[in-house]
């Protein structure tokens, strides 16, 4: 897959932040980036955005598109806010002199999963969202709204799209850290200058009641660290069924009756952004 995408002919191009973070985003979530073009995504309203007659979308059904820009957004941040987090509890880690700095290393190390949650919520929305080609608010009454949830967009892919469902599962596994230390206690730690290891008995919703039921030999680094690359990875895997030719996200539009016009996209010429596999 890595080298499906010509970085070097125009285009890809975001905010600040998301081009500051190119270096971990290209080489791990490179269809991120290309779902950004496909969709042409933005966070205002945009002419392109069109019925198939050609004529512009109305402001509701621009919402539903600037949403969809704005989780992509959102799955890219929480990516990189994990990596920035990472970063700083790695050199917290070795500063420590006192209990304070050993509730720091903690605290960053709930935020860097907390971040990668994130991320992979906004994608399991934007996954729902496609597959199911509906709306981006989930009402259950005319005035409540909240959004879709990981297990949502799991069950609606169970059974029918293995593409999808092997890396969300994946992403899901690998964020029982952060299930259990935000809903159920902390784990089990040694965490002294320099070294952070973490119980190898940890499961989600796990609770030691015995000294010998404790064994702190996992690199709690190594395998935060392994996490946030393994998700990016994954993630990847899922944007790309959304954004390859006839994709998720293509159908998804064909079932709204909308389409993006591209005549003035000078980077990709007029056209839909393509792979280097399409046609």
């Amino acid at each position: 897959m890595s080298g499906d995408i010509d970085f070097t002919q125009g285009g890809y191009n975001g905010g600040d932040d998301e081009n500051f973070f190119k270096w971990f985003t290209i080489p791990h979530m490179e269809y991120w980036w290309y779902f950004r073009e496909v969709l042409w995504a933005s966070q205002f309203v945009a002419p392109y955005w069109q019925r198939v007659d050609g004529t512009m979308l109305s402001d509701e059904e621009q919402k539903e598109l600037i949403a969809i820009s704005m989780l992509n957004y959102a799955v890219q941040t929480g990516l990189v806010e994990a990596l920035v987090s990472f970063d700083q509890m790695q050199a917290e880690l070795h500063r420590i002199v006192s209990p304070t700095r050993i509730l720091e290393v903690r605290r960053l190390w709930k935020a860097t999963y907390s971040s990668l949650y994130t991320g992979f919520n906004s994608l399991c929305n934007i996954v729902y969202v496609l597959v199911e080609q509906t709306s981006v608010w989930k009402k259950n009454t005319p005035n409540f709204v909240m959004n879709y949830t990981p297990n949502d967009a799991i069950k609606s892919v169970d059974g029918k799209h293995p593409n999808l469902i092997e890396p969300l599962r994946r992403c899901n596994s690998r964020l029982e850290i952060r299930s259990h230390l935000d809903h159920y206690w902390t784990i089990w730690v040694n965490i002294q200058h320099g070294v952070f290891m973490m119980d190898e008995n940890f499961k989600k919703g796990y609770l030691a009641i015995r000294p010998e039921d404790v064994s702190t030999k996992v690199d709690a680094l190594q395998r935060t660290y392994e996490d946030i690359i393994e998700i990016a990875k994954d993630c990847n895997l899922v944007y790309r069924e959304l954004a390859v030719l006839g994709g998720f996200l293509d159908q998804y539009l064909a079932a709204k009756g909308w389409l993006v016009d591209y005549t003035n996209y000078q980077p990709h010429g007029g056209q839909r952004p393509r792979t280097k596999q399409s046609p």
